[in-house]
Formats: structure tokens, sequence, C-alpha cells
């Protein structure tokens, strides 16, 4: 099927859940070509791989075996790194936006702010959109000042100082934390880690 159709992305999708629906979320996740299959020890990544290729295999699909990384303990995985300690942003999506040059247009600010939505907590999307809308009521042309640079600053630090986000254990306590303004609503959940031997309550999800 050529993905130019409108529904083709939906529909081979919908044929891969199908294919491994017995190991979805137990021993491995896919998107549509992008499949990631994860276990907590050697012994068992083995044959849950050998699983998944059997069932590929039942439903004449094939790898490449160059794009294909086997037995690691770190990926990058639709635009995330992730390892045994949880989920990070590509160092190399960071590396791009640090990259990012002052803004020449009042526009450009409020085009990026959507950007941070997945980053950052719902406070601190507050915080950063006032100093964007703030920059938004000065008038053509748009000046390099004070508070728009602030405003940018601000929007390269969310994303590049983004949080690693832990992996969900149905046995921690768990806390879920929200907050809104006028604008917009956001939410976290957190559960308690030990590090060190104290506890500290870290971010699972947005």
């Amino acid at each position: 099927m050529p993905f130019g159709l409108t529904n083709a992305p939906a529909t081979f999708q919908a044929f891969i859940d199908k294919a491994l629906r017995e190991f979805l979320d137990i021993t491995c996740v896919v998107y549509l070509d992008n499949i990631l299959t994860f276990s907590k020890d050697k012994s068992d990544y083995e044959e849950h791989v050998r699983q998944v290729l059997a069932a590929l295999r039942c439903y004449d699909l094939h790898l490449k075996i160059s794009k294909c990384s086997f037995n690691t303990t770190e990926v990058d995985f639709l635009g995330f790194r992730i390892d045994t300690e949880g989920i990070f942003m590509d160092p190399e999506r960071i590396r791009a936006v640090k990259e990012w040059l002052p803004p020449l247009i009042k526009n450009y600010l409020q085009i990026t702010a959507p950007l941070l939505n997945p980053l950052k907590t719902g406070k601190n999307k507050k915080e950063i959109g006032v100093k964007v809308r703030q920059t938004n009521i000065v008038p053509p042309p748009f000046p390099l000042s004070k508070t728009a640079l602030e405003a940018f600053k601000a929007l390269k630090e969310a994303f590049t100082s983004a949080p690693l986000l832990r992996y969900f254990d149905e046995n921690k306590p768990m806390r879920v934390e929200t907050d809104t303004s006028a604008f917009a609503i956001g939410g976290i959940l957190t559960q308690q880690f030990e590090i060190d031997s104290h506890l500290h309550w870290l971010l699972v999800a947005y």
C-alpha cells in the first residue's frame, strides 16, 4: 500500500497492531514501521525478539537489518532517547534548539511557543507564556528588547532542560499535580523513587 493515500498510515497501523497483538505493551511497542522490543533481562529479551520476529514472519513482513539494533540498553525511538533509567530528549534535537537564533519578526515567538506543550509543566508554561504574550503587544517593527530576548531564551531553556521521564511503576506511590490559567491547563504525574537512600518525587508523565 502506498503511503501517499490518506488512510494508508491508519490502515498499516491497524495491520501491524494485529500482527503483534499478543505482545503489544507487554514486550513490545509499535508505531507504524517503528518496533521497540523490551525486556527486564537478557535471557527474556532473546525470547521476546524471537517471538516478535516469528509474528512478523507469519504476516510476511520483512525487516531491513541495517535499520535494526539488537541487545542494547539505549536506543533512539520516535525522536526520544530511551535507556534503562527513563525517557529523555534526543541530544541531536537539543543541539538544534541551542543553535536557534534570536527572532527577527514579532510572530516568531508566537509560532514557537506551542512547541513547549509536551515539555513543561503547567506552571512553567504559564510563566513563559506571559513573557511571549508581552512581546506581542509591542508595535512593529519588532524590537529585540530585553523582554523579547528573555522570552526567547526561556523557550530555548524549556526545550533543552526537559527532565528525564521515569518509567511508571504501579507499586510506587503516585501523585497528580495540575495547574490552570486563563488560556491553558496542564498536569503532571510523579512517583516516589529512592535515590541515595532518599525518596524523591520524580516526573513520570505530562
